[in-house]
């Protein structure tokens, strides 16, 4: 009997101090998560474009802070005119999908033009693809096959059988 007591005493205490441990760690990360925050807002308002995209994200994930996509939108919108072309993509996603913002092909379009330019190999891709497919834009299967070569060399592999295939059709 007298063991079953210490043993559940043990127990009892391992509970308890994985529960603090637990509890301390959320403190620790939502501090962390402030911290974050304050140091991304900090040099996004001194136009570090990463710093912008970081704190574009938190805001859009709600990550550390209260979601606001509208605030996310406007920060990736800033942290792409600094030329981060990551924050370009995620702007041309939102448009093309409709999240967090009304769907806009025609801006979906500029800001995969504006991330292809910056380098983005998957952003050339997707810009490809609606040329190809007339995508809430006119058809031009040869500026997709350009796209798609772009894309090709990027490193984007995916990109390489469409630029075949548009080649074998004579474009």
């Amino acid at each position: 009997m007298k063991n079953i007591i210490i043993f559940l005493t043990i127990i009892l205490n391992i509970n308890l101090l994985a529960s603090s441990s637990s509890h301390n760690l959320n403190q620790f990360n939502n501090k962390t998560h402030h911290n974050e925050f304050q140091l991304m807002e900090k040099y996004c308002n001194a136009d570090d474009s990463f710093s912008c995209y970081k704190q574009a994200l938190m805001y859009f994930h709600g990550d550390g802070i209260r979601k606001n996509k509208a605030k996310a939108t406007k920060i990736f919108k800033k942290s792409c005119e600094l030329g981060y072309r990551k924050s370009c993509y995620s702007l041309a996603q939102m448009y093309r999908k409709g999240t967090a913002i009304r769907q806009n092909l025609s801006n979906a379009q500029k800001y995969y033009k504006l991330s292809c330019d910056l380098g983005d190999a998957e952003s050339c891709h997707n810009l490809a693809y609606m040329f190809e497919k007339g995508y809430g834009i006119k058809k031009n299967p040869k500026k997709a096959k350009k796209l798609y070569e772009k894309a090709c060399f990027g490193g984007y592999k995916k990109s390489c059988l469409n630029h075949k295939i548009l080649h074998e059709k004579g474009f």
